[in-house]
């Protein structure tokens, strides 16, 4: 891992995974509404352009630095927090679990002195259990050229709802996440992924293209997946 973005050459010489930290100031701007998904758009643009697919982005909505100096999650994220997990282990990268971000942690840690983690089980621990099961068992969703390239989906709500799929054989995996703090509903273009689908989350099933409209409540978030025997 090179703790590095702008030198490329460091991927080429020596080492198979950086930061993404441009990306990771984005996602707190969006959900802090100083940015738009606009900016996220242009981003992965810019990446796809620079990066080849066998290199790995690091992402990650937490660190040591973050943490101490510029809040803790619920601080920068607030009620995004889960979206924007869900988003770091199903787009393109490898997913950063930071210290203590599954037991809730709630509090900046001291840099330079010591300062004990609380460890223990929450509301956030089962979720997160649930986001490293989704990943390890989609091959869509594995790192590199293991897994598929991602691909952005219509829905209308472009500006408010980040939608796309990745693909891997036979296996498939749709996202939509809400990153406004309105509900609202979305008509997704689903043009060449018609199937019967399975909602991680909650487990019910769904038909692709749908007859009506999806609804997402505020910083909602529906993951699909199709697994050629759905």
């Amino acid at each position: 891992l090179a703790e590095n973005e702008d030198q490329t050459r460091f991927l080429e010489k020596a080492f198979d995974m950086n930061y993404s930290w441009e990306l990771h100031h984005l996602m707190n701007a969006v959900a802090q509404r100083k940015d738009s998904l606009k900016s996220i758009d242009r981003y992965f643009q810019r990446e796809q352009a620079v990066y080849p697919p066998d290199v790995y982005r690091m992402r990650f909505i937490d660190n040591h630095d973050e943490n101490s100096w510029a809040g803790t999650v619920e601080e920068r994220l607030g009620e995004a927090h889960e979206a924007f997990a869900v988003f770091m282990f199903t787009i393109p990268g490898v997913p950063l679990l930071y210290n203590g971000q599954e037991a809730c942690l709630d509090k900046r840690l001291e840099f330079f002195t010591r300062d004990p983690i609380e460890w223990k089980e929450c509301d956030k621990t089962g979720f997160y259990q649930s986001l490293i099961r989704l990943k390890k068992e989609n091959k869509a969703l594995w790192n590199g050229t293991w897994g598929g390239a991602m691909e952005r989906i219509s829905t209308g709500r472009d500006r408010k709802v980040f939608a796309f799929t990745r693909e891997k054989d036979s296996n498939r995996v749709v996202v939509l996440l809400n990153f406004s703090r309105k509900s609202l509903s979305v008509l997704p273009d689903f043009s060449g992924l018609s199937g019967e689908y399975r909602e991680y989350f909650t487990g019910e099933r769904a038909v692709f293209p749908p007859s009506d409209s999806l609804r997402l409540n505020a910083w909602d978030y529906r993951v699909f997946v199709n697994s050629g025997n759905e």
